[in-house]
């Protein structure tokens, strides 16, 4: 399981927070701290597992996520929370080994990431209002 949330976070809580960051961030002014909160509506979590034969791609719902950037420090405060019996990789079997055997779901309903740091560049741009 220690491998899995390895792999997750390094698949999946890598380049999202930092798609995710980059994008928000890009709307703050300089030394202005970014707080708020993703829809849990309107937002997934998507991974990417290589493996030897193919590339398994899919997604986990979202639950709730808060967060707080100091874009100037690169610095993170919050949570992401994933459901996990929700994953969908397109392979019924497979998602349901990952969730009972591997991610043992009904004992850890939830994955939570809690990111500190952004690593990369903030691009920096005023806030407009109404948007």
């Amino acid at each position: 399981m220690t491998q899995l949330i390895q792999v997750v976070r390094q698949r999946v809580c890598g380049p999202l927070v930092l798609t995710l960051f980059l994008t928000i961030a890009s709307l703050t002014a300089a030394g202005q701290d970014v707080e708020f909160q993703l829809d849990a509506q309107h937002s997934s979590v998507n991974f990417t597992l290589g493996d030897v034969l193919h590339t398994v791609r899919g997604t986990f719902h979202l639950k709730l996520g808060s967060l707080r950037l100091d874009p100037a420090s690169g610095k993170l405060a919050g949570e992401i929370v994933v459901d996990a019996k929700s994953g969908n990789s397109g392979s019924g079997m497979r998602d349901r080994k990952m969730e009972h055997e591997v991610l043992e779901s009904d004992r850890y309903p939830e994955i939570t990431f809690r990111p500190n740091s952004l690593e990369g560049k903030v691009l920096q741009c005023p806030i407009r209002s109404g948007e």
